[in-house]
C-alpha cells in the first residue's frame, strides 16, 4: 500500500536540522526521517514552519490544520505547545514540568539528566507497543480495508514517538545535557592579543571602528546558519552578539559549547 507521511519542521538548529546556503534541508534529523520513512515504505512530505508564520496561533493547531504528523519544532515553540489539541492524556500532560526544570546549557551549568530519563522510560514503552502493533497489522491484516488504515495509523504513531521522544536533542528540552566541565571564560584582552583569533561578522553594524581595528583579520558571513556553524566549529572565530539576541544565542548554545568573553572594568 502506497503511503505518504507529512512532517512539519523548523530549520533553525545546526547540526540537527538546518538549511544550507542554497535552501536545501540538511541535518541529522532529515537522515533519521529518511531511514524511518524507508522502513515503512512511505514517502515523506515536508512542510516548513517558523515562528513568524505561527503568530498568535499555537503551533499544534497549525500542524493539525495542515494534516501533518508532528515531528519537530524548536524549544521556543515547545513552551507554547498546546497539548490539549490532540485530545489525549498520555504522559504529555507534564511534559513542560519534566523538561523545563533543568538548567539551560547556555549558562554552562549541569542539568538534571534524571528528569529526562524518568520521562523517557514510559514513552519508550509506548514506542515498543506501537512497534508491536505496527508489525502485527502489517504481517496479518495489511490488505484489509479498514484495518489497512490502522496500518497507516500505527506507522504514524511510531514515527511520532520516534522523532519526538527517542531523538530528543538540546533544542527541544533546553539543556538536559550534562557538561562535565565548564567552557573556558577568557577576557577581551586575551582575545585581542591572540594572533590566531579573527573577527566574524554578518554586518558592520555590530561593532565600532575601534573594535574592528583590534583584529588583523575580519571575515563577513551574511548567512546566519553559516555564521552559527563557523562559530561552533572554529575556536579561533570571535563573534559579537547583543544582549537581547536570546533566540540566536540559544541556537548557538544548543548546538555547541561556546567560550564566554568577560570584559573587565578596565577594558570598558
Amino acid at each position: 500500500m502506497s503511503r505518504s507521511i507529512s512532517l512539519a519542521y523548523e530549520a533553525g538548529q545546526f547540526p540537527t536540522l538546518y538549511e544550507d546556503n542554497h535552501g536545501r534541508l540538511r541535518g541529522q534529523f532529515l537522515e533519521l526521517w529518511k531511514i524511518i520513512g524507508g522502513a515503512f515504505g512511505a514517502n515523506i512530505n515536508l512542510m516548513k514552519i517558523n515562528n513568524s508564520m505561527v503568530g498568535d496561533d499555537y503551533t499544534s493547531d497549525l500542524l493539525i490544520k495542515n494534516g501533518s504528523v508532528f515531528s519537530y519544532i524548536d524549544g521556543n515553540s515547545l513552551i507554547k505547545f498546546q497539548w490539549s489539541s490532540f485530545k489525549v492524556s498520555l504522559p504529555f500532560a507534564h511534559l513542560e514540568s519534566h523538561l523545563y526544570q533543568s538548567n539551560n546549557i547556555v549558562d554552562y551549568e549541569e542539568s538534571l539528566l534524571s528528569k529526562f530519563i524518568g520521562f523517557s522510560l514510559p514513552i519508550l514503552c509506548l514506542i515498543f507497543c506501537a512497534a508491536i502493533l505496527f508489525n502485527v497489522i502489517t504481517e496479518h491484516l495489511h490488505d484489509s480495508g479498514f484495518l489497512g488504515l490502522l496500518d497507516s495509523a500505527a506507522a504514524a504513531v511510531y514515527l511520532f514517538f520516534s522523532t519526538m521522544i527517542l531523538f530528543f536533542h538540546g533544542a527541544m528540552f533546553q539543556g538536559n545535557v550534562i557538561i562535565k566541565k565548564r567552557p573556558p571564560i577568557t577576557t577581551l584582552s586575551e582575545v585581542l592579543l591572540s594572533p590566531q583569533r579573527y573577527l566574524l561578522l554578518d554586518s558592520d553594524s555590530r561593532i565600532t571602528p575601534q573594535i574592528r581595528s583590534k583584529f588583523q583579520r575580519v571575515e563577513y558571513i551574511t548567512d546566519r546558519m553559516e555564521y552559527f556553524r563557523r562559530l561552533c566549529t572554529d575556536r579561533f572565530a570571535v563573534g559579537v552578539m547583543f544582549e537581547d539576541e536570546t533566540k540566536q544565542y540559544s541556537l548557538l548554545g544548543d548546538s555547541c559549547s561556546l567560550s564566554k568573553i568577560m570584559i573587565l572594568p578596565e577594558e570598558r
